[in-house]
């Protein structure tokens, strides 16, 4: 059950980059993005 729990700094990550106008997304709030994602389809596809 731990590994389904993310980190907190992912959560903090997410929660800071959703808060930003889509225009001020920079690459690296990006990656984030696209790493959270990818660990969530990861759950479902195991």
């Amino acid at each position: 059950m731990a590994r389904l729990r993310p980190s907190r700094s992912v959560i903090t990550s997410l929660h800071t980059v959703c808060r930003k106008d889509s225009l001020d997304l920079t690459e690296d709030d990006r990656y984030k993005v696209a790493v959270v994602f990818a660990a969530l389809l990861g759950l479902f596809y195991e």
